[in-house]
């Protein structure tokens, strides 16, 4: 039987590599985390006479109408802080699993200094000005248009949440990143506690997943390399500090991150 599924995860942590695994060895229904554009929404982001810039200011307003108008539908916005109304409205009426992804911070910050996805302004090249930049959230993160001090907080606030919720409910689940990459066989195993397999040999995806979205797809051998580098040890003190002061050590530690 199909089992209905909502995938929710930070920018940069996975989510596109758990919706693929997930589709290739499970049955199930993967919700879409944001409504379809019409016709119109279509026509006005696909016209380059349109200058660049009011275009993707277009295309981040009808995001964030979509997530508000459809989240009783779809779950709205994959990377959106999990709220009582995602549960109220969404969660419990459809009563399906919710899997989270996250990852290493220090991998995520460094993933998203260079993918910089849906931010306000130019990105530092300079890894410690970055992550102590204030990052400006949008209207669908649901921080309330918050100016946040780091864009770190993003990691903290939102894998906060996920693992809150995660703690009342028996189908809201939080996985790692680096447990997909690192441990297959075991979470996949994880999985097939509650998702119907369709494949007696379940394995991960082995192409290209992000190669619409970033420059450069890295191989799968380079992202599970950097999966076994990434560590707190690794970092100067300096950088350090600055992790320490935004993220603290509860909640790396509650997920095992060294």
């Amino acid at each position: 039987m199909t089992r209905s599924v909502k995938i929710l995860g930070e920018r940069n942590s996975g989510t596109n590599f758990l919706a693929e695994t997930l589709r290739d060895n499970f049955d199930v229904h993967l919700f879409p985390h944001i409504g379809e554009r019409t016709l119109w929404e279509r026509f006005v982001v696909s016209r380059a006479v349109i200058p660049r810039k009011f275009r993707e200011m277009y295309v981040e307003h009808i995001e964030d109408k979509k997530h508000r108008n459809w989240l009783p539908e779809t779950g709205g916005w994959k990377h959106a802080l999990v709220t009582e109304r995602f549960i109220e409205e969404f969660f419990k009426p459809q009563g399906c699993q919710v899997i989270c992804s996250v990852r290493h911070p220090v991998a995520w910050a460094r993933s998203m200094q260079k993918n910089p996805f849906h931010v306000f302004g130019k990105v530092s090249p300079d890894f410690a000005t970055f992550i102590q930049t204030p990052w400006k959230t949008r209207p669908r993160d649901n921080l309330d248009g918050a100016v946040l001090d780091s864009p770190l907080e993003l990691w903290r606030l939102k894998v906060q949440s996920y693992l809150d919720f995660a703690e009342k409910y028996d189908n809201f689940h939080v996985i790692r990143y680096e447990d997909l990459l690192l441990e297959p066989e075991k979470t996949l195993t994880g999985f097939a506690r509650y998702l119907p397999l369709k494949t007696q040999t379940p394995a991960l995806p082995d192409r290209p997943i992000r190669a619409e979205f970033v420059d450069n797809e890295a191989t799968r051998a380079e992202y599970i390399a950097k999966a076994r580098e990434t560590s707190f040890s690794a970092l100067e003190p300096e950088i350090l500090q600055v992790f320490r002061t935004y993220i603290g050590t509860d909640l790396p530690d509650r997920l095992g991150y060294s």
